[in-house]
């Protein structure tokens, strides 16, 4: 039997809500982000710098910012498709959210071969964020879900190790230089553009 080749979407790999802002200090770095709502500014950035794309726009959550990556997937053969997400939010920030226990959550939904949706949410202890140039690593401890970037943005793998849901998603990039609309100095964030 032929494995499906996966199309990434990646269109909204980084989105996070802020009020402009002077950009934070993009530089290679590693963020925590505990469970709990933290107190005080969050210190938003939709001010695009040279480096960091990929990596947080917030300092830390409090109950009115968020911060998500987000991958999806499908099959060229089939109806099958899947969406990863890391949400770092309340429901307050983002309102699309449930109340639940911490503010790190891992998400996977989609479709399976036959078209039948499903669909799981786990929710993690705290959330270690590596930016290394403009890509970024991310695990969301205690949920088994994970994803490591290079500096280039130019591949993603995402694993999941979450009892029966278990397997990794490499994600390449296919087109030529996709970030180079907002690689302007000062341009604000809305989104990515990939092929």
């Amino acid at each position: 039997m032929k494995t499906p080749v996966l199309y990434p979407l990646l269109g909204a790999w980084l989105l996070s809500t802020a009020m402009a802002v002077a950009p934070r200090d993009n530089l290679d770095r590693t963020d925590i982000f505990p469970g709990a709502v933290q107190p005080g500014e969050s210190n938003p950035q939709y001010n695009l710098s040279s480096d960091g794309f990929d990596g947080p726009k917030v300092s830390r959550i409090n109950n009115d910012t968020y911060d998500w990556w987000s991958i999806a997937t499908f099959a060229n053969d089939s109806k099958a498709s899947a969406v990863v997400n890391f949400f770092m939010a309340t429901s307050r920030g983002f309102p699309l959210l449930p109340e639940r226990p911490t503010v790190l959550t891992a998400t996977i939904s989609g479709t399976d071969r036959n078209g039948m949706p499903f669909g799981s949410s786990f929710n993690a202890d705290q959330a270690v964020i590596e930016t290394r140039g403009n890509g970024s690593s991310g695990d969301f401890e205690g949920t088994g879900f994970s994803w490591k970037g290079n500096p280039q943005m130019t591949e993603y793998v995402v694993t999941i190790e979450k009892g029966d849901i278990n397997g990794s998603l490499t994600l390449k990039s296919v087109g030529v230089d996709y970030l180079c609309p907002l690689r302007l100095r000062n341009a604000y964030l809305f989104g990515t553009r990939h092929r």
